[in-house]
């Protein structure tokens, strides 16, 4: 689910939109992903209050996330035909 957010952040950036436009848009991608990953709203705000209280977990989680999508950046600048 965070790759899929920060994959998200990362396309809306490259649409030069307003921070407010930017914001509305990226409320509805984070929606549809939480659709497609079939969880709640509730369950991340619950998440997120957990790891407010466990910041040391949570660098653990961001240490794989930023791994992962160095690893498909990799993979797309390699695979991208000259």
């Amino acid at each position: 689910m965070l790759i899929d957010i920060h994959l998200s952040e990362a396309r809306l950036s490259g649409y030069g939109l307003s921070p407010d436009s930017a914001a509305k848009l990226f409320s509805v991608y984070n929606n549809k992903l939480l659709q497609r990953h079939g969880i709640a709203d509730s369950a991340i705000r619950q998440s997120y209050r957990y790891y407010l209280q466990h910041p040391t977990e949570l660098e653990v989680v961001y240490a794989i996330v930023v791994d992962s999508l160095s690893l498909r950046e990799q993979r797309a600048t390699t695979t991208k035909p000259n």
